[in-house]
């Protein structure tokens, strides 16, 4: 019989040698609830860059997503979700769209934030959100900028879904934090000549610009211009009203914080609602 080997409690952190119960706090190894909490308490981490956070969740559920469109449609549809996965998968993973409104699937505001079509997609999302993510993540507490990127990403999707298109993507959320900055900017004192705004407003310039052209080029793929519009406008008003409350207690301590967890806990919800509708038809 294999032996364990000594390690760290996932629970607390302390040594509990090759024992299979903590001697400090009476977790098991490997039990789910010590994996939850050493994720918990990981969130929670003051050095943990929420940025990189969320560039692994997008990540972990486009792998995902690949692993499905295999699964359901052999080799052919794992090839296919590398640039644009089925139909059917898509829903499955988040989408936005009329249907939001039309048949109550509110889950979409939420899932599609994380959820990518195709690889390309994946990627290029990503590296935007490597350079702007940080930049804001340093001006404001790390569960005002999730909040930020949550909401914004909602805030896109929902106008996206208002004006009766079906899309998915970080892009909107980005977008959002792109918003943000450029307020947080302009609320901070900064010059619009200044290099950081200049920056920052071209990159502002040069999505909506490329999003608006490749849509009137007629090109295969259509860029969701309505999702980038809602998620900037989003991000924008929410650093409006964090710059009025930051310096307030309350906020700092406790709305903020447990506004940060309701999101993601809205956001597991928001999955596991859609998991629920595609299997099993829950209504």
């Amino acid at each position: 019989m294999a032996q364990n080997a000594p390690s760290l409690c996932r629970n607390c952190g302390k040594l509990m040698g090759t024992a299979d119960e903590c001697p400090y706090c009476g977790a098991r190894r490997g039990s789910p609830a010590g994996y939850v909490r050493s994720w918990m308490r990981k969130l929670s981490d003051p050095n943990t860059s929420v940025t990189h956070i969320i560039m692994g969740a997008c990540c972990a559920l486009f792998l995902v997503t690949m692993l499905l469109s295999g699964f359901f449609f052999g080799i052919q549809g794992l090839v296919q979700a590398l640039l644009a996965p089925p139909s059917e998968i898509l829903l499955l993973m988040g989408l936005t769209g009329p249907f939001v409104f039309s048949e109550g699937y509110w889950w979409g505001l939420f899932t599609s934030v994380f959820s990518h079509i195709g690889l390309i997609h994946l990627g290029f999302n990503m590296y935007v959100l490597s350079i702007l993510g940080p930049l804001l993540e340093r001006s404001v507490s790390r569960s005002t900028f999730w909040s930020i990127f949550v909401l914004s990403g909602a805030g896109g999707a929902f106008l996206t879904a208002l004006m009766g298109n079906v899309a998915a993507g970080a892009s909107g959320a980005i977008m959002g934090v792109l918003g943000a900055s450029l307020v947080l900017g302009y609320l901070s004192g900064r010059d619009l000549n200044d290099a950081m705004m200049q920056t920052l407003i071209r990159w502002a310039v040069l999505i909506f610009a490329f999003g608006i052209l490749v849509n009137l080029m007629g090109a295969a793929i259509r860029i969701d211009n309505w999702g980038h519009l809602g998620g900037f406008l989003t991000g924008a008003a929410l650093v409006s009203l964090w710059s009025f409350v930051k310096t307030n207690r309350t906020y700092r301590d406790k709305v903020s914080p447990v506004l940060g967890w309701a999101l993601l806990a809205i956001l597991v919800l928001a999955f596991v609602r859609s998991w629920m509708t595609v299997f099993f038809g829950a209504g």
